[in-house]
This record gives structure tokens, C-alpha cells and sequence, in this order.
């Protein structure tokens, strides 16, 4: 019998029903903002959801022709239960796999095919160190890259609920930045 190599990471039926239940969550926090969110379950070739930027109304009849238009802008969200590691921010971002491809080139080349225009990453919370992991990743994807802690996803909530004004939030989402609640109070001043 082969010995099982330890990745450090938890695949237990518990680690997964508790992150399939967060991803959930956080769908559902991001509905609240007024925006079509597109939870896809399965394997991880894919992201965890998709959020549409395009100010869709209604619901696509087809999914997977509105997820491969190039007309209606999106954004792939890949989530993480608990801390968000710079190392985890590398891996989901600029890191190339076999294929010589990062995660976004294959979520938008291959597999799915999605046509977005980049990344959201949502965790509990973020290490220490992410700003600086952060400004490094920014120089080497070719893409956006924003990142929101759960907590500050609930403050974006409140915020937008006083204004009602969905292309806040949009210019928000895709500001590429490490998004805490100094930076979202300075685009609803402006």
C-alpha cells in the first residue's frame, strides 16, 4: 500500500461541505449588492462562482453561452475558507501549471472558456503579509486582481444599501486592490 503524501491541506468531507457552504455564502452576500453571481460547483478546473459586472438583470437561459460572450464582463471568484496566504495568492493567480498556463488563463482558455476580465478573491481573512505579495503578483498577471475579505464584502453591503448605485460597487470590484473599509469609504466620497 502506498503511503499518502500530506499537502497540508484538509479534504475531508467536513473541510469540503464547510467550504462549498462558504462559497454559498458569499454568493449570496454579493446578490445583495444587485449583481448576478453564478455559483459553479464540481471540479476545481473551474472557479468557485462567477459575478456578473455587466449589470445583467435577469438570468441567462443558457450558462455557458453567457459565461463564453465577450460582451458581458464578469469576474471569476475563487474563495478560501479561513486565512489567505501570499503563497495561496501566487498559486491562484501567476503560478503556471503543467500546462504552462495560470489558473485565470485556464478558467478563460481552456476548459469553460469563460470571457472575464479578471479575479476577485474572497477569503475570511488575508495574512500580514498579502499588500506586499499583493504589489508583486499586480506586476507579473495581465489581468485585474481584487482581492475582499468576507467581513469587508458586509461593508461594501451597507455601504451600497445607502446609495443604491451599482457602478460603485463595479469600479470597486475591479479596482485591483486589497480592498479594506478606508479604500471602499474613499470611492463613495467621490
Amino acid at each position: 500500500m502506498l503511503a499518502r503524501r500530506h499537502t497540508g491541506l484538509d479534504h475531508s468531507p467536513d473541510r469540503r461541505a464547510g467550504t462549498h457552504l462558504f462559497e454559498l455564502e458569499l454568493c449570496s452576500l454579493f446578490r445583495k449588492l444587485d449583481l448576478q453571481v453564478f455559483h459553479l460547483t464540481g471540479k476545481s478546473d473551474r472557479p468557485d462562482a462567477v459575478i456578473d459586472i455587466s449589470l445583467m438583470r435577469s438570468h441567462p437561459d443558457d450558462l455557458l453561452s453567457y459565461l463564453r460572450d465577450s460582451t458581458k464582463c464578469k469576474l471569476l471568484m475563487e474563495t478560501t475558507l479561513g486565512e489567505y496566504t501570499g503563497g495561496k495568492l501566487v498559486q491562484d493567480t501567476i503560478a503556471k501549471n503543467t500546462r504552462g498556463l495560470t489558473k485565470f488563463e485556464t478558467h478563460t482558455q481552456h476548459v469553460l472558456k469563460i470571457k472575464a476580465e479578471g479575479q476577485i478573491i474572497v477569503a475570511n481573512y488575508f495574512s500580514k503579509n498579502i499588500s506586499t505579495v499583493f504589489e508583486k503578483v499586480k506586476r507579473c498577471s495581465h489581468h485585474i486582481i481584487t482581492l475582499i475579505d468576507k467581513d469587508t464584502v458586509k461593508y461594501l453591503i451597507e455601504k451600497y444599501h445607502d446609495t443604491q448605485d451599482v457602478s460603485i460597487i463595479v469600479k470597486i470590484l475591479t479596482s485591483g486592490k486589497v480592498l479594506d473599509k478606508n479604500i471602499i469609504d474613499l470611492f463613495f466620497k467621490n
